[in-house]
């Protein structure tokens, strides 16, 4: 989160689906939804499983393209080959962040 939390891109828009959590993941998402710099959504729906929660936020996305994240994902890596117009903005900002 923290790294998304980095992006202030304008065209980038984040999409934050709770697949019926029962551990107050709705909360945390509420909580870091007022952190994030662009646009951002925040669902909550019954469980599904990741598949229909994927598809959901797919349903309430405005882009042209979609990238799927997982909890476990390290993307900063991946936003620098992405952005490299942004690269120095993204690395200064998520070394400030994550220590």
């Amino acid at each position: 989160m923290f790294t998304l939390a980095g992006i202030n891109e304008p065209d980038i828009e984040l999409i934050f689906v709770d697949d019926g959590s029962a551990d107050g993941t709705d909360v945390y998402l509420r909580d870091w939804h007022t952190r994030m710099q662009v646009r951002c959504t925040a669902v909550r729906q019954e469980n599904k499983g990741p598949g229909a929660a994927r598809n959901h936020g797919l349903d309430l996305a405005s882009g042209q393209f979609v990238w799927y994240v997982d909890a476990d994902d390290d993307i900063r890596a991946a936003l620098a080959v992405l952005a490299p117009a942004h690269q120095e903005q993204f690395t200064l900002r998520l070394d400030a962040l994550v220590r």
